[in-house]
């Protein structure tokens, strides 16, 4: 009976545990949340934008203003644009053109005029000096030495002291002048090959830059692409979600059924091999009391028959009454047994343990992916094919040729440099013997101012006052030798510098000679359009205002003809095509089994089994089996119940999940959005901003005029300064001479 009773305990808890995991699988919400599925993308990149070199920017020497306020004057006439283009075509045959030669002659006329005072300065200065030495030789023009005394001979030589120094300052300053602008030219021209090199350089970063900026786009292309096609494989990623919100109703309930296995099924087993014991045993007390029971019968029937028992046979009848023949039959156990063992064998635990090491954590969502994939690769071929269009083959032809000048600019720069050594010492011997006539002067007029004595005899001057005579003649005299050379150099350097100004330099500055290089068929074979392969004719004077701003490559070479970027980039034209694409996605379930056909034929055979054992007339122990009976039907009944309701479950949460798919796909699409937005900035705003070429060009400007142009103009207009002024300085001179120098001859005066 205390096996009884342990049994029935025992299947009452089991009972119990039974009701509680059907009512928490019962129980589950059929509302589960929903993951936000969408995942971080790609950050817009941020382009660095090219490093380049410091260009310096325009010195144009202190000179420059005089400079070119004269050279305005003596050229007054606009940019000659349509002359230079004839002179082009005719490739300056003009010798028997008239009229060309004529309207060159008239755009050059204060060129000429200039060029004639030379001209005769230059012919003139050698031939009065070779005259005025021959006439002294003879004599004459002083050479008497011979003072006319008179009362204005005092004022008429400080008139002449004071024209002389005033004369000789001029010169004086003109002549520091030559040194600055000589010193500023050799700076330039030593700095030239620096800041051409630097030009080059940063020309050759730029034109490097634009395919490797292309390069860096068409990777973040296809790395944004990329991130857009490899959500769509959302199997994984959605598979994920569902798993997380299922394991919240899903773990306690299979570790529930775990728990069962773990329990209720060992208890069972106990229980049964308790019963078949207690069945044995009771067996054999009952063929004991059997035969105890027969044995105080045949006694008691002895001793009624007994003679010797008066009224005995009486109770004869009541002695019949008293059998005890009682038979348990209880049928065979052992199928019953055989049945526990399969169902303890088919390992509940194990089975638990299988669905959540491997149903849950199987890919559950597998979708056909590859139509959308096959759309977004077409997208991103389009979208790449923007590169196509701006022209690196033809930048790469313009920076092998910036190669190739920047070769010979380093080939070269040591011949330039020596080159220029000679003609800084030229510079220098030219300022010297200027600087020389004005130091003979300086010391003429200084020993006159000492030596002289107004009340001395001219016949009896000092040699101090001599000297300073000497000093005056000497400086006339270095004047007429040098100064024709001297006013050669000033004709070639004026020329040659002042016609580079007017015609490269200033025009440069205005736009002028861009739209001079415009000009069709300047260039034979030049055609900006057909070297970079555009679709309509573009002008340098367009490319460079725009690169003067700064602008990028897309609208600077009017890419935007060639190529809808807007259309191009329409991502609204590809949703609804790729909407299509995922909504015939396939979304499959994993094959979840816990409990298996034949789990469940076993545990009806263990059920059917114990209710064909007839066990009605057994006592306490028989009921503890029926317990077990009970809790298998619950069992069986809950775990069929609870697959039915999660598949109704299941249903609901993959129609959740759809709609989940499709805000997934709209997230991307507005990731795809951003990008397209920002690929749309990026190419039309940021790739190939050409201000580096603009400054190249200023740059280039600032070395050849303002720095290079100007110091040479400065030191020819310095040097002919100098040279108009000898004039007065050789006369002057002269004059004064004759006041300081020891006379032969002198006045008597009574």
């Amino acid at each position: 009976m205390g096996a009884s009773r342990s049994v029935w305990r025992l299947g009452g808890c089991a009972g119990v545990v039974l009701a509680w995991i059907g009512a928490l699988l019962l129980g589950s919400s059929l509302a589960l949340p929903l993951p936000a599925t969408c995942p971080k993308g790609v950050s817009p990149l941020n382009l660095i934008q090219t490093q380049y070199q410091s260009i310096p920017g325009a010195d144009a020497g202190f000179m420059s203003g005089v400079v070119q306020s004269f050279l305005h004057t003596i050229q007054p006439n606009p940019f000659p644009k349509d002359l230079l283009v004839k002179l082009v075509e005719k490739s300056g045959n003009i010798y028997n053109d008239k009229k060309t030669i004529k309207e060159i002659l008239l755009y050059e006329v204060g060129f000429l005029v200039c060029a004639a005072i030379g001209i005769v300065y230059i012919i003139l200065m050698p031939l009065v000096g070779f005259c005025l030495a021959c006439c002294r030789c003879c004599g004459h023009c002083g050479g008497h030495m011979y003072q006319e005394q008179t009362k204005a001979v005092h004022c008429h030589r400080r008139g002449l002291y004071w024209a002389t120094l005033l004369t000789t300052l001029v010169i004086l300053a003109g002549n520091i002048c030559m040194f600055f602008t000589n010193q500023l030219l050799k700076v330039s021209v030593e700095d030239s090959s620096v800041e051409l090199n630097n030009n080059l350089d940063n020309l050759q970063t730029y034109l490097t830059s634009v395919p490797k900026v292309k390069t860096l786009v068409n990777n973040y292309i296809h790395l944004y692409l990329l991130s857009l096609v490899s959500p769509l494989d959302i199997g994984p990623l959605l598979g994920r979600e569902i798993q997380r919100s299922l394991e919240g109703p899903m773990n306690p309930a299979l570790k529930s059924v775990g728990d069962i296995a773990k329990g209720t099924t060992p208890s069972c087993v106990v229980l049964l091999v308790g019963l078949n014991s207690t069945l044995t045993q009771l067996q054999s007390d009952v063929t004991v009391v059997q035969a105890n029971v027969s044995s105080v019968r045949d006694r008691i029937n002895s001793t009624l028959r007994d003679p010797d028992c008066h009224g005995c046979s009486a109770y004869q009848s009541e002695l019949e009454k008293l059998t005890f023949d009682t038979t348990i039959t209880i049928p065979s156990l052992n199928e019953l047994q055989w049945v526990v063992d399969d169902v303890t064998k088919t390992n509940l635990n194990s089975k638990v343990k299988e669905v959540i090491l491997s149903g849950l954590n199987r890919d559950i969502i597998h979708p056909s992916p590859s139509d959308v994939k096959q759309q977004l690769e077409v997208i991103k071929r389009r979208i790449s094919s923007v590169k196509g269009y701006i022209p690196v083959s033809a930048l790469s032809n313009i920076s092998h040729t910036l190669g190739e000048a920047q070769r010979y600019i380093d080939m070269y720069s040591p011949q330039a440099e020596w080159v220029e050594m000679i003609r800084w010492g030229v510079g220098i011997i030219l300022s010297c013997v200027v600087l020389l006539v004005v130091v003979c002067n300086l010391l003429g007029l200084f020993w006159g101012l000492v030596g002289l004595s107004p009340q001395d005899d001219p016949t009896e001057r000092s040699s101090t006052a001599d000297c300073a005579g000497t000093f005056l003649m000497a400086g006339a005299g270095l004047s007429f030798l040098f100064s024709w050379l001297f006013m050669l150099v000033v004709f070639i350097l004026f020329i040659l510098g002042g016609n580079v100004y007017t015609l490269v330099c200033q025009p440069w500055r205005s736009g002028q000679l861009l739209q001079f290089v415009d000009t069709p068929g300047l260039i034979p074979g030049f055609h900006l359009r057909e070297i970079l392969g555009l679709k309509s004719n573009l002008s340098f004077i367009e490319v460079y205002n725009e690169c003067e701003q700064n602008r990028p490559l897309w609208t600077t070479l009017h890419l935007y003809e060639l190529i809808d970027l807007n259309d191009l980039l329409n991502v609204s034209k590809y949703k609804e095509e790729i909407r299509q694409h995922f909504d015939s996605n396939e979304i499959k379930l994993p094959t979840i089994t816990l409990l298996t056909p034949e789990t469940r034929k076993q545990l009806h055979s263990f059920s059917d089994m114990v209710h064909d054992v007839d066990i009605s007339s057994v006592t306490q122990q028989v009921q503890s089996v029926c317990v077990c009976t009970v809790h298998v039907d619950v069992l069986v009944h809950l775990c069929v119940t609870f697959v039915n309701r999660e598949c109704m479950e299941f249903t609901l949460v993959f129609l959740s999940f759809s709609q989940a798919s499709r805000e997934f796909l709209d997230c991307q699409m507005g990731y795809f959005t951003m990008y397209a937005d920002w690929a749309n900035l990026t190419i039309t705003q940021q790739i190939g901003l050409c201000g580096p070429v603009a400054e190249a060009v200023d740059s280039a400007k600032v070395v050849v005029c303002s720095n290079m142009m100007e110091s040479l103009n400065g030191f020819w207009f310095s040097l002919g300064w100098c040279m108009i002024f000898l004039v007065p300085s050789i006369i002057f001179s002269i004059k004064l001479a004759k006041f300081y120098r020891r006379m032969k001859h002198s006045d008597v005066y009574e």
